[in-house]
């Protein structure tokens, strides 16, 4: 029987950076509740898995773990369709992959205008 720690470093290599909760959840469905929400803050805590998100995770690649973060460009697609929504990422954003990373935004925005009008 795998671990929660090594079906998440599988998950990995393949490129596949996040998951949820539920995907714990049918990949050990003979694990309770309890047991799986100590296997994923143990990876929080060692820095191995960040939690944007209630429910959402992201694997921290090496070259992040000791900034116990990465950057909200590497999962955010993933997030918002996870969460079921329409997002665009400003020109600000943009530039931060062009050399101009001065002026990168701090926060990444939703934008409510777009959801009513959806």
């Amino acid at each position: 029987m795998a671990s929660i720690a090594s079906w998440i470093y599988d998950k990995s290599l393949r490129s596949n950076y996040t998951f949820t909760h539920n995907e714990v959840t049918q990949a050990f469905p003979e694990m309770s509740t309890g047991n799986i929400a100590q296997a994923l803050t143990i990876g929080v805590s060692k820095g191995r898995i960040m939690s944007p998100l209630r429910g959402f995770y992201v694997i921290v690649p090496d070259e992040y773990v000791l900034r116990g973060a990465v950057p909200q460009s590497f999962y955010l697609d993933d997030m918002m369709h996870h969460l079921g929504r329409q997002y665009y990422v400003a020109l600000l954003s943009a530039a931060s992959y062009h050399g101009a990373s001065h002026l990168v935004p701090v926060a990444v925005q939703r934008d409510d205008r777009a959801s009513r009008h959806a």
